[in-house]
């Protein structure tokens, strides 16, 4: 497939595109570049997301859906519930590790109530469904009608959650602030066979129920002679995943800051000093993804000035003596922001040191040795994980083919197959990362064919080349805009002379190889599918790369 981009709305609607956007990692690797002259140039898309092709898109879902479904099928049969034990156990790992952290229940109402029986079944489900991901969780996961076999977590899930979307869920049934933490919490679900979209839809529905009942104005909060605090706490909780389903999911927020009068918490009202902090970092992601919006120009780079450390953000909320697992999980989740914190602009334009970039490089390689296999099983497993090694992936892509440096270079290649690894890892607990894998894999596969790391260098220009570069640009019509962070395709084809130096000291020899020993097709669609990753503005969902013809299907023999 040759994904094609750059096209006006109008024109997608005609032809049946499909929009993938730069917030997603895979999208660095498809090529933005027109080959074809007719298509139109102007403000679009091009320089925050890819258009791919509508019918190979569809042709694509319906071939994974037929994998999956033989895959599921193959493995075994997931029961069709859950057994009391099984809830019982997977009930438990989600007060120790999820509640804490996003207390969406409250945990001693909760457990009086499921004593009495009267938790609604689809209820439990869900919070089975989101502890089923968790190491701790692995002892339940087995179907009780076979005994000893165990089921993979992603195999658990695929069935738990086809359960759940199989009860019917309606107001009728259910209150709403049941069916806000129902749908909450298949929010953070963000798996399977719907992907992204059924969290989105489910983060929508939650929102909307919040609204309905008016808790963002803070009306249940302040009744007299009422506790207010749970109905707060979940507000906020919502308010968190939808921030979430913003800068991973691509989607608009849900609730305008302007239109929230319930007030947030002061350090230790809650009583979840993690629940605190992650309502810290969620208020710094707040602000990164105004850089996104469309209608910024490519100037706006980021957050250029004071970022919160994660230090500060733990200080403020008195959270140093939470568990050491449950510090390094908030971790990760600081780090996302922090690697979103630079907007990036394209893999094939080389970045300038501001310093959200090297904040962007430093939160990479930090999340990098935070998740190391050693000690990723320790990680509480919210969907902010995959998506955050991701983002580092796209990062040290980018890193391979910006950096002009041999060691530095080396390095990007070694911190690329480290995220190879964990996100093999995590395939077996999370169907959303088996894109990134796929796409990770055939990076490797030709990087192993290539003699050295040079070939895959983007060269810097000569100083002459540059000068020439900033004449055109100067030139250009104000109105025309930078097409996807690309450099001035005269300065691209001109190389720079064979051991000349630019202003900063930096060889820009060219390397001499086989051409044919390189893919260079390849690396010139990831370009744009890693850089895509990197932009929270649009939505994308990981089964919208249709060019994998060759989507290599999961197996339990993934270790």
């Amino acid at each position: 497939m040759t994904p094609t981009a750059a096209l006006r709305p109008s024109t997608v609607l005609e032809i049946g595109q499909r929009f993938i956007s730069d917030l997603n990692p895979e999208a660095r690797f498809l090529d933005r570049n027109p080959t074809d002259a007719s298509y139109p140039r102007g403000k679009a898309t091009d320089s925050i997301g890819v258009w791919v092709d509508k019918d190979e898109y569809e042709a694509y879902i319906k071939l994974r859906e037929a994998r999956s479904a033989e895959s599921v099928t193959a493995v075994i049969a997931v029961p069709s519930a859950p057994s009391a034990s099984q809830i019982s156990g997977l009930v438990d790992v989600y007060f120790r590790k999820f509640n804490p952290i996003l207390p969406l229940l409250d945990e001693a109402a909760f457990l009086s109530a499921h004593s009495a029986g009267s938790v609604p079944d689809v209820l439990l489900f869900a919070i089975c469904l989101v502890a089923a991901k968790d190491k701790d969780a692995e002892p339940f996961l087995f179907d009780p009608a076979v005994a000893g076999v165990a089921i993979p977590p992603r195999d658990f899930c695929h069935g738990l959650y086809t359960l759940i979307k199989s009860r019917p869920v309606s107001l009728g049934q259910y209150d709403r602030v049941t069916l806000i933490r129902l749908h909450a919490l298949l929010g953070l679900y963000n798996d399977g066979p719907e992907g992204y979209e059924g969290a989105s839809v489910a983060m929508t529905m939650a929102m909307h129920h919040c609204q309905t009942l008016g808790i963002h104005l803070g009306q249940q909060a302040s009744q007299p002679g009422k506790d207010g605090r749970p109905m707060k706490l979940l507000f906020w909780c919502v308010w968190i995943l939808d921030r979430f389903n913003a800068a991973g999911n691509g989607r608009p927020i849900m609730m305008a800051d302007e239109d929230i009068a319930i007030e947030t918490f002061v350090q230790g009202e809650s009583g979840y000093p993690a629940f605190e902090v992650l309502l810290k970092i969620c208020e710094v992601i707040n602000r990164v993804i105004s850089f996104y919006r469309p209608g910024n120009p490519p100037t706006v780079t980021g957050w250029e000035e004071h970022f919160p450390a994660f230090e500060e953000i733990v200080e403020d909320c008195a959270a140093w003596d939470l568990p050491s697992s449950m510090l390094t999980t908030l971790h990760v989740a600081y780090l996302s922001t922090a690697i979103l914190s630079h907007r990036s602009q394209g893999t094939r334009k080389l970045p300038n040191t501001m310093p959200s970039h090297v904040r962007q490089t430093m939160a990479a390689t930090h999340v990098i040795r935070l998740m190391a296999l050693e000690r990723l099983d320790s990680l509480h497993a919210f969907p902010f994980l995959p998506y955050t090694i991701s983002l580092a992936m796209s990062v040290s892509y980018q890193h391979l083919r910006q950096d002009q440096l041999r060691h530095q270079q080396e390095d990007a290649r070694t911190d690329f197959e480290a995220c190879c690894r964990i996100l093999q890892q995590l395939r077996r607990a999370w169907a959303s990362v088996d894109a990134m894998c796929t796409l990770g894999q055939k990076v490797l596969d030709e990087l192993k064919r290539a003699p050295a790391n040079a070939p895959l260098r983007l060269q810097k220009p000569s100083k002459e080349a540059r000068i020439i570069a900033g004449f055109a640009n100067a030139c250009r019509d104000n109105e025309e805009p930078v097409v996807n962070g690309q450099r001035n395709n005269d300065v691209d084809q001109r190389p720079s002379p064979v051991g000349a130096d630019d202003t900063n000291g930096v060889s820009t020899e060219i390397a001499t190889f086989d051409p044919g020993e390189v893919n260079q097709g390849i690396f010139e669609g990831m370009d744009d599918i890693f850089g895509t990753y990197l932009d929270p503005n649009y939505p994308m969902n990981l089964d919208d790369l249709s060019f994998l013809d060759d989507f290599e299907p999961w197996s339990t023999n993934i270790t």
